[in-house]
């Protein structure tokens, strides 16, 4: 949707909507796969224009008459930009509702709430008792005394996602993220006091019910684009960096960061450079009234200074799909570099002025990562890998959460793996998939549940975790482990569109066997490496109507998917010997999805 706040005609083309539409766990549309890339950053935004080829002149055509009156058929160089040019405001995004079911997700473990080893509690309400012999839930079923007996857990939630695009001209524009009732609950408002069961006949508008999540400026000059605010991030598949702006994500990356991109000249190689604000710490915000004015930094020590560089090869799109039609293939591929250093951190006292260090502790902290992307594409093939390592060392960690004497440096050496392949058949209706991934585990930690925090020794710094923002699977990786991580998987699939039409209009299902092993077999609660299968199927349909469908790679109008994931564990997850160990059994998911995106 198109407001023009000026003129009924500006002088640039109107961007396609980023967000496509998505019918495989990881979010990304295959036809999107390769515009996905523009969202990272190769090329700084997928609707973005590409960024001109340094010393290049940027020019804008009139596409209508009343364009050309004014300009005439003369090209439109930067110096006229701000004459000729009338703002615009696009208005894209998705509203969306999703009903679910967890059955079993404990997996039959009857682990104390929040233990080491508990990757997902029972039911609140259901009566168990736990591996240290405590009874735990509710004896308050039937007549009042009687166990309270449930493996279920059912929900729905809605998110009404707008992403306004302001346009001033065809080479300057302010883009911003904004969700409304943001996956709130259903039912989670009601209007009653005392007995919330009974006696509501409405819902409560939900305080800060409005999250304005993101807001940046892109300015792009003959030798690159600039870009300045808070903004998403995405590298190659999302295993490191995730946008999340997938119709049935949760997670992203979001960065407040200066950035700038730019390509040699007459080639499709770009570098660029990025400064971050990844933690000011405190802030004068808390003190701050009405005659303060704007919140300022009141330490310099506890700062997270991160700087990033890298360098791609993207093909432009045009030309990659020529070189695709005619068989040709087609490489894409860069590295991303970042590095992170703190010196102070504040204490889990906070800061106090009147305290020892006012509340400093020191940090000496110094990361690096290093993620490299390939894409290779011949035809209707696609193979695409991530490989990050990331490598550093903190210092003066606290004995409650790690296992080294707080007094050294705690060195970090951490890598991981993604890999995606597809193949198209049947006039693209039949697609064949591939996922497969490693996360480096560690022989030090307790668990493969992040955050334990019972004995002496917890989490660890050498295994590596995906951004949650990449999913896999609908049950094991995505809800009960919060992620791959410490783990690595084989996960064969394939969809087929029973119905497929050129306006967009589509019905089709699949289906796809996961299998997930421990990198490291200590970390599994049954100290072995295997920890289960799980098996996904799903129907999805894509309406006709919409402004967008005119490519099918994205979604516009209405859109459903139910999905059916079963989870099979495997000796990795079953209850060691004990007074209560019991054996685990499978746990099952039913997900609806309804939306409209626009």
């Amino acid at each position: 949707m198109k407001a023009h706040c000026f003129a009924a005609t500006p002088l640039f083309a109107v961007y396609a909507l980023s967000t496509a539409m998505t019918y495989t766990p990881n979010a990304r549309a295959a036809e999107g796969t390769v515009e996905a890339q523009a969202a990272s950053m190769v090329a700084p935004a997928a609707s973005a224009p590409e960024v001109p080829k340094a010393g290049a002149k940027t020019s804008s055509a009139s596409s209508t008459g009343n364009a050309q009156n004014v300009v005439g058929d003369a090209e439109v160089y930067s110096d006229d930009w701000w004459s000729h040019a009338r703002p615009s405001l696009e208005l894209h995004g998705y509203f969306r509702l999703r009903g679910e079911m967890f059955h079993n997700f404990s997996l039959g473990r009857v682990d104390a709430p929040g233990g080491n080893n508990a990757l997902w509690d029972p039911p609140a309400d259901t009566a168990y008792t736990d591996t240290n012999s405590t009874p735990q839930g509710a004896y308050v079923c039937g007549s009042g005394a009687d166990r309270c007996d449930t493996k279920q857990q059912r929900s729905a939630n809605l998110r009404l996602r707008l992403s306004p695009e302001l346009h001033i001209s065809d080479n300057l524009r302010v883009l911003s993220q904004i969700d409304a009732l943001d996956n709130l609950v259903l039912g989670s408002t009601p209007d009653s006091a005392g007995v919330r069961s009974l006696g509501s006949s409405t819902q409560n508008t939900p305080a800060n019910s409005v999250n304005f999540k993101r807001a940046w400026a892109e300015y792009t000059t003959p030798i690159g684009q600039l870009r300045f605010g808070r903004m998403p991030a995405h590298w190659g598949l999302g295993m490191v960096m995730n946008a999340g702006n997938g119709l049935d994500q949760d997670y992203q990356t979001t960065f407040d960061r200066v950035q700038f991109t730019t390509s040699l000249r007459g080639s499709d190689v770009y570098i660029g450079g990025a400064w971050d604000f990844g933690d000011s710490g405190p802030t004068s915000a808390p003190q701050r009234d009405a005659n303060n004015g704007q919140p300022y930094n009141v330490a310099n020590g506890p700062n997270l200074s991160q700087l990033s560089v890298f360098v791609a090869k993207k093909t432009s799109v045009d030309l990659q799909r020529l070189k695709l039609a005619k068989g040709e293939w087609v490489l894409n591929g860069g590295l991303y570099n970042m590095l992170q250093s703190q010196e102070l951190a504040v204490s889990a006292d906070g800061l106090n002025r009147n305290s020892v260090n006012a509340g400093f502790e020191s940090r000496d902290s110094l990361l690096m990562t290093h993620d490299l992307w390939a894409q290779f594409l011949q035809g209707k093939f696609r193979f695409e890998l991530e490989a990050a390592w990331t490598h550093g060392y903190v210092h003066n960690l606290p004995k409650s959460t790690w296992s080294q004497d707080p007094s050294d440096r705690t060195g970090v050496s951490t890598a991981g793996l993604a890999i995606e392949a597809d193949y198209r058949l049947v006039d693209d209706k039949l697609r064949l998939s591939f996922m497969g991934g490693w996360a480096q585990g560690d022989s030090w930690a307790p668990s493969l549940k992040r955050n334990c925090t019972s004995g002496s020794t917890s989490c660890t710094s050498n295994a590596f975790a995906f951004n949650r923002g990449y999913n896999t699977d609908l049950i094991f990786h995505r809800r009960l482990l919060g992620g791959v991580d410490g783990t690595y998987y084989l996960r064969p699939g394939a969809d087929y569109d029973f119905v497929r039409k050129p306006n967009g209009q589509k019905l089709g299902g699949g289906i796809a066997l996961q299998w997930v092993r421990a990198s490291e077999f200590v970390q599994a609660p049954g100290r072995s490496r295997d920890l289960g299968v799980e098996v996904n199927a799903q129907i999805y349909f894509q309406a006709k109507d919409g402004v967008l469908n005119d490519d099918p790679s994205k979604v516009a109008g209405f859109y459903a998917m139910l999905q059916y994931g079963a989870f099979f564990p495997m000796g990795g997850l079953d209850a060691l010997p004990g007074p209560t160990s019991v054996s685990t059994s499978m746990a099952q998911t039913v997900r609806m999805h309804l939306g409209v995106a626009f």
